[in-house]
């Protein structure tokens, strides 16, 4: 769930995205991605490149740990955006920018192939990539994730902000901060 106004954008990541744990414990990764909109010529009959437009993205969270284990310089993405004001002074002027924060990256797989390696959560929030807690989940034993709900059940046991209890039965697909993709 964003809290403010979102935009999609696909392009290609023009460096390695860079990861740090913040003195607070967030963990943080830096990516900029480029977009080349391209447009028919209806004369020509040819398609024309525009400007390329650059986007520097903030990604917080696991999100972050996991598209710096898996995203790479000249990996072609989608990210879903939300646009957040900054406002700060500079010599006595107010100055305002708009910085963009991930909500979802994903891999463009119409130009590279990628296993989806599907993230649990422990009841101590730490993250593994360990069994599939919905295989070894039963009704004594509920799935170790956190972020699925319960064995089966579809009752929300810690509510996602923007899903729908529907949207945590087993089936469908996770939420993406849970996911690793290994190109």
């Amino acid at each position: 769930m964003t809290a403010g106004p979102t935009t999609t954008i696909t392009g290609n990541v023009t460096k390695e995205p860079e990861f740090k744990v913040l003195p607070t414990g967030a963990m943080l990764a830096r990516m900029s991605v480029a977009v080349t909109p391209r447009y028919l010529d209806g004369k020509t009959g040819k398609w024309t490149d525009m400007e390329t437009l650059f986007f520097d993205v903030d990604v917080w969270g696991q999100l972050a740990e996991n598209v710096a284990n898996s995203i790479s310089k000249g990996d072609r993405v989608t990210v879903l955006m939300e646009m957040v004001g900054d406002k700060w002074e500079h010599e006595g002027k107010t100055r305002y920018a708009i910085k963009y924060r991930a909500v979802t990256v994903a891999a463009d797989l119409t130009w590279s192939t990628a296993k989806v390696q599907r993230m649990s959560r422990s009841s101590n929030g730490q993250t593994s990539t360990g069994d599939d807690a919905w295989e070894t989940a039963s009704p004594n034993r509920p799935a170790t994730s956190t972020y699925w709900q319960t064995w089966r059940g579809c009752e929300l046991r810690d509510p996602v902000p923007g899903v729908s209890p529907a949207r945590s039965c087993r089936g469908a697909p996770p939420h993406p901060s849970f996911l690793t993709l290994k190109c």
